[in-house]
């Protein structure tokens, strides 16, 4: 994660904050390793937010995004049927957004 903070024209300061993580294959089912379909592919994901937080720094605004590339993956998969050549598998999250508001009691 890599993070970045400047003033903001003498109104406060701007946080921006980048990420990125990696998950390697892996094997997820009991069939043999060696089958094709019992193996989840690796994946990378990246992720970040802009926050404006005021001189008072009583509150702050954030942008945020997660899966910003929206990369398909699947978070695990089993191969069954064989060779029939079927698996299922569940999907990560796709690609997201949002705003976020703290206030400081």
């Amino acid at each position: 994660s890599i993070e970045y903070t400047r003033d903001f024209l003498d109104l406060g300061a701007l946080e921006i904050v980048g990420n990125w993580s990696y998950r390697t294959a892996q094997t997820s089912s009991p069939a043999p390793a060696s089958d094709p379909l019992s193996r989840t592919p690796g994946y990378s994901l990246l992720g970040g937010r802009v926050t404006y937080i005021p001189r008072s720094d009583n509150w702050s605004l954030s942008f945020f995004g997660t899966n910003l590339t929206d990369k398909a993956y699947f978070i695990d998969r089993i191969g069954i049927g064989g060779f029939s050549g079927t698996s299922i598998g569940r999907y990560g999250r796709p690609r997201e957004w949002g705003i976020s508001f703290t206030a400081k009691m």
